[in-house]
């Protein structure tokens, strides 16, 4: 009895680390993937009946086809999600398996797309602050952070916006282009 507890704690710490411990590149794919899979499955659920609803019922699965059942409910065929193709009140053409599987590979498309796109906004902002003080401690400003400038010496030239009025060519009264 001990054992197994101590099993089930290692199990989920194991299960935690490797959720972890993985990229934004994973989660991505993973939900790309999944994307895949709920396309084939909802393919595979909307087509079960073929092309001929009657002759499948009849000859494929050896069903009764009712065609009073089928003109009252006859929205059920075309609907998105849930996908049904009945043969009658009591025989559905498509699998049993096919709706939950939708619902499950809806929710890992979801969650592992709002995982990865979050690890990624992580991994992207902990990149640009590493750069920051990377540059930060050599005294140098990155390209495009003019204000953060640490230069001591006084000169503030890369704030020109003040200066346009004083900037002229040597030779005559004309002003030097900024670019």
């Amino acid at each position: 009895m001990v054992g197994e507890k101590a099993f089930g704690k290692v199990a989920i710490g194991n299960a935690r680390a490797w959720l972890i411990g993985r990229t934004p590149v994973f989660w991505l794919t993973l939900s790309a993937l999944s994307c895949v899979g709920l396309f084939l499955t909802w393919f595979w659920g909307a087509w079960s009946g073929g092309l001929d609803v009657a002759e499948t019922c009849a000859l494929l699965r050896g069903q009764k086809y009712d065609d009073a059942y089928r003109a009252e409910h006859w929205r059920e065929p075309s609907r998105f999600f849930p996908l049904h193709n009945k043969c009658n009140a009591s025989y559905d053409l498509v699998p049993a398996w096919v709706n939950p599987t939708l619902v499950l590979l809806a929710l890992l498309a979801v969650g592992s797309l709002i995982t990865g796109v979050s690890l990624l906004i992580v991994a992207v902002s902990r990149t640009i602050s590493r750069y920051r003080a990377r540059y930060r401690a050599r005294g140098e400003a990155p390209s495009g952070d003019r204000h953060h400038d640490r230069s001591d010496d006084g000169d503030h030239d890369h704030d020109r916006s003040g200066d346009r009025d004083q900037d002229h060519d040597r030779s005559g009264d004309r002003p030097t282009p900024l670019l």
